[in-house]
Order: structure tokens, then sequence, then C-alpha cells
């Protein structure tokens, strides 16, 4: 059966599916003197948390993925949630990365996961805005950002809990129904499974 536009997930790459996060901060570490562990990340701001410029953040995260096969998969369950996703949804990784889309398109396969298409956007804000013309109504990411504008915009954020959207999380959880705040891919499976499409 054809599936329709409007059954779509847009789903994000960065410690959603690829585990970047500890690489990063060692990467900040080694190379700009940032003495933090995973805990002190509590915003999603790189800039105003560690005071990094936009400079820094681009080539670290260009030069993380440069090297894709240190990068790790956040769940071994992911490839088969994906799968069975697929055929009830339209998949596209929606990214805001500075990486090469070869990189990370090499560490999807690598990885066994499929997606219909990738849409690369400057901002992570301007996620919805393209997601749009996709027919995307479900958002599966980290950023408190993208979880208001999706929810805004009157579509289903899934927010992947991290250390940085964690008072975003608590705040919002069972506050606003379009905003479902998850702890694991079992719990984006199980969303998926309860949830008839749009």
């Amino acid at each position: 059966m054809e599936l329709q536009r409007d059954n779509a997930i847009g789903i994000d790459l960065d410690d959603t599916i690829a585990n970047t996060a500890y690489l990063a901060l060692d990467y900040m570490r080694d190379n700009y003197g940032v003495k933090a562990g995973m805990d002190d990340w509590t915003e999603f701001d790189l800039k105003k948390l560690f005071g990094l410029s936009n400079e820094q953040i681009t080539k670290m995260y260009f030069d993380l993925w440069s090297d894709h096969r240190r990068i790790s998969i956040v769940d071994p369950k992911i490839p088969d949630i994906t799968e069975a996703l697929s055929k009830r949804y339209r998949l596209y990784l929606v990214t805001a990365t500075v990486g090469s889309e070869k990189s990370y398109t090499k560490w999807l396969q690598e990885h066994n996961i499929k997606f219909d298409g990738i849409i690369r956007v400057k901002h992570s804000i301007e996620k919805v805005i393209v997601g749009s013309n996709h027919g995307i109504n479900y958002y599966i990411d980290d950023h408190p950002i993208v979880a208001k504008s999706v929810s805004e915009a009157g579509r289903q954020a899934l927010l992947f809990r991290r250390s940085w959207n964690r008072s975003f999380a608590e705040a919002n959880k069972d506050q606003d129904p379009l905003i479902k705040v998850v702890n694991s891919w079992a719990e984006i499976g199980k969303f998926f499974s309860d949830t008839k499409p749009k």
C-alpha cells in the first residue's frame, strides 16, 4: 500500500540516533579547554554554556563526523524500530549538523538505519517549516526549541531526554500533550504502536 505524505516522521541525528555528545565533550576538553562532564551540559546552547564561538562549534562537529566510525548508535534497537515504523510512515532524517552528508549517510548505512530522505537545515528552528513541505507530523528530537516549535505548529514532538533538555523536559512533562518526553527508543516504538497515523 502506498504511504501518504501526511504519514511522515522527522528524526534528528546527533544524540537522538548517533552518540556524539561524549565525543564532543572530549573534543571540547582537548581543544577548547572546557572542563565539564555530561552533568554539566545543562543547556543546548554551547555558546551560552561554555563560551564557544560558532566557528568552534562548527569545526568540532565537522571534525567529529569526519571520522564517523568513532560514533556509536544511541540504541541497538533503532534499526528494528525504524524498520517497523517504515511500514507505516515515511522516515526523514532532519538535521542541522554541520558534518559531511556523505559521512553520516555512510554511518546510517553501516548501522542499517533506513530513511526515505535526508533534510538538512541551517538552524534547528527551521525543522518544522521545512518538514511541513514533506508532510512531517511527528518529530523525534533532543532540542527544546524543536519540541516547542513542533507543539506550536500543532504537530507531535517526542523529546528524547538528555542532560541539556532536563529543565525543559521536567517543565513540560505531562503539561503539553504535543510534547512527549521519552527516555528510550523502546518508548518511541511503543508510542507509535499505540498511535494511529495522522
